[in-house]
């Protein structure tokens, strides 16, 4: 697809998959710095491949989300490696390698039911409108009562990446606005314009997508929420789109 290929917009960022030494960048969420791993050219590229495959059937939107986030994407994968320090295996690596996956809603508690009850899909039934000055939880860890927000906290050795969200253009949508909490310090509440983003006509006029105003890239042993603001009732497709790392020796239960 015209546009959207992973594997040149990493092979323009690493000098054609050259290998790449250890170095420290910092975000603008955290104002923290945090250290990436070098990496063989062999595995960047691996990687690319890796990712490549898994957007090659997206959305056009979607996947091009990814391709203008490869640089983020890589320095995800490398701040997790710097935990792990056994390169990147792809999804045939063992041990300690890592790889890279789509995240999906198994991912996440969901913060409507008791408990540890994990999600099956992103399909939400929302029951009552959200307040001013009180969103609903929508990406939390595991909680204790229903509603309860409390942090998502990434493992020793894996990573995530949050690069936007879709939602059902055949539907009006519920969520208006989304509202980071990283490492328990709370974000402005950032506006979703879906009424800018549907489209007429068209083969993808079924989906609306939207990108973060900035990605963000949670490292290993750090912490988010999610918030939505609901401004109706009914049922939410809310769904965002997310990388997450991991050893291979955790990708071995499903």
């Amino acid at each position: 697809m015209a546009g959207t290929n992973f594997i040149n917009a990493v092979g323009s960022i690493t000098s054609n998959f050259s290998n790449l030494q250890s170095s420290d960048v910092v975000y603008d969420m955290s104002k923290q710095s945090r250290s990436l791993s070098s990496m063989v050219g062999a595995e960047v590229r691996l990687f690319a491949e890796d990712m490549q495959k898994q957007i090659n059937q997206m959305h056009p939107s979607v996947a091009q989300i990814f391709v203008d986030n490869a640089q983020n994407l890589l320095d995800g994968m490398r701040c997790a490696n710097t935990e792990t320090k056994a390169g990147y295996g792809g999804s045939t690596g063992s041990g300690s390698a890592l790889y890279s996956t789509i995240s999906w809603a198994y991912d996440f508690i969901n913060p409507n039911i008791v408990g540890t009850t994990y999600r099956r899909n992103w399909i939400r039934a929302v029951a009552a409108a959200s307040t001013v000055g009180t969103p609903t939880p929508f990406v939390t860890g595991t909680v204790v009562a229903v509603g309860t927000a409390v942090n998502l906290a990434m493992a020793e050795e894996e990573a995530m990446v949050f690069l936007g969200f879709t939602e059902r253009a055949d539907v009006e949508p519920l969520a208006s606005a989304v509202q980071l909490v990283y490492n328990s310090d709370t974000y402005n509440y950032w506006n979703i314009p879906w009424e800018f983003i549907k489209r007429d006509g068209g083969a993808y006029e079924h989906l609306c997508v939207w990108e973060l105003p900035q990605p963000v890239v949670i490292p290993p042993e750090q912490s988010i929420q999610i918030n939505v603001r609901y401004d109706g009732i009914g049922t939410s497709y809310l769904t965002p789109i997310v990388v997450r790392y991991r050893r291979a020796s955790d990708m071995r239960t499903l």
